[in-house]
């Protein structure tokens, strides 16, 4: 009897029912792999309905059912690229069924792009226990299945007794074996060298060390796909989702044709390779607007079999845990988790973290947008509510409370306050989120995004806050170059007695950049002067190396460049110790320019250089003035007048007036325009 049904672009395991299409693993119920394996076994004839249900179903002759037809739709849906245009399970109307295997299996080309560093881990592990883990469909089960070893499914199967039945059963039927010791005889005396453990996660922990005790006694290789690591040893690698490159590569591919709108696409599909894949097939006959209209509905349903083994036998403590997390869009840290769900977070996330269905980045958790949908879906309006008025609560109360450090706390969480802020609430929640909102918006260059911010601030019915929102405006007036009417808005703005000293640094900040820039020097220097006893007063080191950075540019503004070196000097170590690489860069930027002066042009550029990637792309562009010009100054022409036009784009995206002239005049000094 055959065991195996080749498609065009995979095969059918009939022994396991297991469909491998790619990255596209589906596992048929127990009669649609019967009705399969008849129809391959008598491939080339057409089987009456009739026969099927004798011999399938067990019916007796005569009877009459639709239960056939039913199942060979499942049936096409798995095994057809297009099930409406069936190239295997073929209808002879009035009469039956018809199989036509493909002469060989062609796995698309694209079925693990990005993977290449995997598959070479599999092709070198020495380990006779190799753990693939990861999140739903990040194409565990389609790298396990490239290895060629024989797949064994335990989807749905609940504790290590039944899970080491069903092994038993599929690797040596009627055997009746059921324990480890019985496995390993058999397999020891003429069973498989190899094997691969598909889905074992609802067995739990106990089989993890059974079958590590069925590897050790005996020399099978056996490689595990699970989004559970508890309990397992050997050799584990954990999937991470495509890089942008690798998945623009794999949706094109699927969809065998470059695709309107991919970008946008890419952004909801977050580099899932299950979801990529059915995006592209999907997209061969549907347009995009169609997917991109409801992501997380059409998400939901290309992923709907992974999702919901993970959602079986899930604490609901654990599911209202997850879905009011994945109320945040972007990841959350642990400060906001324990704000959302409370104390008991860690123990939710360690669990959340072992399932797959949130995963750690490097500087956050992140849940999958497929997961985040079924997550928020699955909660009751009460807890939706709650968990909304939580995710608010815990962004206005990081921003009130945040001080100068603001943009670092609330760092990508934009589009959550975007959210919020949407949210009718009252001034005291309003205002820390449109300020949280506008420092973002501020130190990404965003200036028409700061401007909306502060425009709500204005309108809210806080002083406090709305004094915020007069310092945003007059900061967006001075990066579009209108210093002077920036002047008259700070004079209208009078502090009130006891304002916080976040106010008042932020104040004082604004005064001395606006004295700067209208040209009173003198007024700018004894404005920082002022704000470094305004810091110190405060005991914050960050606003004492903020402060001692604008002395800095004063001074040097001034002509004081041994104030302004002593300022840098104050200034860096503070700044390097709480990691505040926005104002350290403006300090290296005064440095810099100061050692271009001297003729010092080597120690200016790997001062410079040291200032990039600062999180603020409006200062970035004028770091790459200041380097433009020391190129220039070592003949390195070619690269000067890339870096300057690179500035000039940056600063004239950002609406910076003054840093775009710069880059225009140093361009201009160079007989040569900010175009190319």
């Amino acid at each position: 009897m055959r065991n195996q049904a080749l498609l065009v672009d995979g095969t059918v395991d009939l022994t396991a029912g297991l469909v491998v299409r790619g990255l596209l693993v589906e596992k048929l119920s127990d009669t649609a792999r019967a009705c399969l394996a008849y129809m391959v076994r008598e491939e080339g004839r057409t089987v009456p309905r009739d026969e099927l249900l004798c011999e399938v179903w067990g019916y007796l002759r005569g009877v009459r059912s639709r239960a056939v037809d039913t199942v060979v739709k499942l049936i096409r849906k798995a095994v057809e690229v297009d099930p409406a245009a069936p190239r295997h399970l073929l209808t002879e109307r009035g009469i039956g069924y018809r199989w036509a295997s493909a002469r060989r299996a062609v796995p698309p080309s694209s079925s693990l792009v990005g993977r290449d560093a995997e598959l070479g881990w599999l092709a070198g592990a020495t380990s006779r226990l190799l753990v693939v883990a990861g999140p739903p469909g990040i194409g565990k089960s389609a790298l396990a299945a490239s290895t060629g070893r024989r797949v064994v499914d335990l989807a749905g199967v609940h504790g290590p007794a039944a899970a080491l039945r069903r092994l038993g059963a599929e690797l040596f039927p009627g055997a009746g074996l059921a324990t480890v010791p019985e496995l390993a005889r058999h397999i020891r005396s003429g069973g498989p060298r190899e094997l691969c453990i598909d889905h074992p996660e609802e067995a739990g922990p106990a089989l993890a060390e059974a079958l590590t005790r069925l590897t050790e006694s005996t020399k099978l290789g056996l490689l595990v796909a699970t989004r559970d690591l508890r309990g397992w040893g050997g050799e584990v690698r954990v999937l991470r989702t495509l890089r942008r490159a690798d998945a623009k590569t794999l949706l094109i591919r699927e969809a065998g044709s470059d695709v309107p709108g991919v970008d946008s696409l890419l952004t909801v599909l977050e580099g899932l390779p299950l979801a990529l894949v059915v995006a592209g097939r999907t997209l061969r006959r549907a347009p995009p607007e169609s997917l991109l209209a409801l992501p997380e509905a059409w998400l939901d349903g290309a992923l709907r079999g992974s999702l919901e083994i993970c959602w079986r036998g899930m604490d609901p403590e654990l599911g209202r845990a997850l879905g009011m997390l994945s109320l945040f869009e972007a990841g959350f840290s642990s400060a906001a988790a324990r704000g959302v769900v409370g104390d008991g977070v860690a123990g939710a996330i360690g669990w959340l973290l072992d399932r797959g269905l949130v995963h750690w980045t490097g500087d956050r958790f992140r849940i999958l947008r497929p997961i985040r949908a079924r997550a928020i879906a699955a909660l009751a309006p009460k807890d939706l509510e709650t968990g909304r008025e939580a995710v608010v609560a815990w962004l206005a109360s990081t921003s009130a409370a945040a001080g100068p450090s603001i943009h670092r706390a609330l760092d990508g969480y934009a589009s959550d306050l975007e959210a919020a802020l949407r949210r009718p609430e009252d001034p005291g929640v309003v205002g820390p989120l449109a300020h949280g909102l506008a420092a973002l918006r501020y130190y990404e260059g965003d200036s028409a995004g700061m401007l909306r911010a502060a425009v709500v601030l204005a309108s809210v019915d806080d002083p406090h806050w709305a004094l915020h929102g007069a310092l945003w405006r007059a900061l967006d007036l001075l990066g579009r170059g209108h210093a002077g009417l920036a002047s008259k808005d700070l004079k209208r703005v009078v502090l009130p007695e006891g304002a916080s000293a976040s106010l008042c640094f932020f104040h004082g900040s604004t005064i001395v950049r606006t004295r700067l820039l209208i040209g009173d020097g003198s007024g700018a220097l004894s404005a920082a002067q002022e704000l470094v006893r305004v810091a110190l007063r405060a005991g914050c080191a960050e606003m004492v190396g903020r402060a001692w950075a604008d002395v800095a540019m004063c001074a040097r503004r001034a002509g004081e460049d041994a104030l302004a070196r002593e300022a840098c000097d104050r200034a860096l170590p503070l700044l390097q110790a709480v990691r505040e690489r926005t104002h350290e860069a403006r300090v290296l930027l005064i440095r810099g320019r100061m050692d271009l002066e001297a003729g010092a042009t080597e120690e200016a550029l790997e001062r410079l250089r040291a200032g990039l990637d600062c999180g603020s792309p409006r200062l970035e562009a004028m770091v790459r003035v200041a380097i433009g010009e020391a190129l220039a100054a070592t003949g390195q022409r070619d690269e000067a007048i890339d870096a300057l036009r690179v500035a000039w784009t940056m600063a004239m995206a950002f609406s910076d007036r003054n840093t775009s002239d710069d880059a225009e005049e140093a361009l201009a000094r160079m007989g040569c325009g900010p175009a190319a």
